[in-house]
């Protein structure tokens, strides 16, 4: 029987992609020390295999487009709707001007202010 404390052996932490010294851990002096090579290797492994099974899910996504909102559309219904909302903004603005400032033809009328210039007084 001993009365020394027990000291508990130190356990390097799991990596993560976030380390900040990728490859390393930190001892509780503060020190960095190297991940043993093969447990190293272990984790980019699953690393590499993850990130290959992300990139191919990517892929097959750009070329299964995605249809599940997908509606048929009639371009020439369509076209003609929007021709009659352009007629009805046309109409409008018709409306509001009105004949205003045109005379009989649909020319710009003459304006209504003196233009033959001020009388001289003799």
């Amino acid at each position: 029987m001993s009365s020394a404390p027990a000291i508990s052996t130190f356990r390097p932490p799991s990596l993560t992609l976030d380390d900040p010294y990728p490859g390393y851990y930190q001892l509780p002096s503060g020190a960095y020390a190297p991940y043993d090579a093969d447990y190293y290797a272990s984790y980019a492994k699953k690393w590499k295999a993850d990130y290959d099974k992300h990139i191919r899910a990517l892929e097959k996504s750009q070329y299964q487009p995605e249809t599940d909102d997908a509606q048929d559309v009639e371009m020439a219904a369509e076209m003609e709707k929007a021709r009659r909302v352009i007629k009805e903004r046309e109409d409008r603005k018709a409306l509001t001007m009105g004949m205003m400032g045109q005379n009989e033809n649909g020319e710009p009328a003459m304006p209504r202010m003196n233009v033959k210039g001020a009388r001289s007084q003799e």
